[in-house]
């Protein structure tokens, strides 16, 4: 009588902790917030200090960020949107990085803070090009000199990007 030995090959497949989703990219978002400076003095002309209305809403643009994780807090070289920066920059323990508004490249601060969320603190005269150049289109105008309470928010998620202009008290 023959003896039939039967071998019965048996394979496990292990999950890696990988999904069915595994060739899905993971999409990165960058967000910015920026704002003009808080509301400044007159006096000295070139470099005066906040007002108290202007320490008043930089506590409250701090405020603003309590429940948002800030990677970065970028402020012109001026005593009003240093100060303006601060609060939020101390309570997210942030140190401010400064920028020149006229020699910023675009292209490299997009580099150095892709998938980051940031604070950035300019001028009348600067925010709206910065936000311009971000979104690269000429959606918005200078900042009339009385106007403080305007945010610009832009998130860009993978190439998409969104833009919208909020009015904060």
């Amino acid at each position: 009588m023959k003896k039939i030995i039967l071998y019965v090959l048996v394979v496990f497949t292990v999950s890696c902790g990988q999904s069915k989703n595994e060739n899905k990219t993971i999409k990165e978002t960058t967000t910015y917030y920026l704002v003009r400076h808080a509301e400044k003095d007159t006096i000295p002309v070139d470099n005066p200090k906040l007002l108290a209305s202007g320490e008043k809403r930089a506590q409250n643009l701090a405020a603003f960020f309590n429940n948002k994780t800030l990677d970065a807090v970028y402020s012109t070289d001026y005593t009003r949107t240093i100060n303006t920066a601060y609060p939020t920059a101390k309570a997210q323990n942030l140190e401010t990085i400064i920028y020149n508004p006229t020699t910023i490249n675009y292209k490299t601060f997009l580099k150095e803070t892709k998938g980051k969320t940031v604070f950035v603190v300019g001028h009348s005269n600067t925010i709206p090009g910065f936000v311009n150049s971000i979104i690269n289109a000429n959606a918005y105008e200078e900042i009339d000199e009385s106007i403080y309470n305007r945010m610009y928010v832009v998130t860009i998620t993978d190439s998409k990007i969104k833009h919208e202009l909020k009015m904060l008290d």
